[in-house]
């Protein structure tokens, strides 16, 4: 947990936490063909599976 005025921020490997989780959980799925990765500026996209939808 981040605490503002005691923690250095590091938003990097914020990202990269975020992104591990998004990819470990059952409720998001990676849109592979709506995310850049190959210009200079990339992202991933992601949707929120359904409840009913689940795998």
């Amino acid at each position: 947990k981040f605490r503002e005025g005691i923690d250095k921020p590091d938003p990097p490997t914020w990202k990269t936490r975020l992104r591990c989780a998004l990819n470990k959980s059952n409720d998001f799925e990676e849109l592979v063909e709506r995310s850049q990765l190959d210009i200079s500026d990339p992202y991933k996209v992601y949707r929120i599976i359904p409840e009913g939808a689940k795998k």
